[in-house]
């Protein structure tokens, strides 16, 4: 099954476009936030992906997953 395949199959069974898109953007907003709260133990993140992290919900969010903001600095 492709990427593409799986995540048109998910987003027929729960009727949300947007919310297949918001589960990895709020995934990796948890990678790179909740272990300087504590929550987690940090993990690396690929330069592409942080390149490009911003593009996916620009200031906005996406689907629940609030703003996109990185790690506090």
């Amino acid at each position: 099954m492709t990427f593409e395949e799986y995540a048109a199959s998910i987003a027929a069974s729960i009727g949300d476009d947007l919310m297949v898109i918001g589960m990895p953007v709020g995934a990796l907003r948890r990678l790179l936030v909740h272990p300087a709260q504590g929550f987690m133990i940090e993990r690396p993140v690929p330069d592409e992906v942080e390149a490009r992290r911003g593009r996916a919900s620009p200031g906005q969010g996406l689907a629940g997953t609030g703003p996109t903001v990185g790690p506090p600095r």
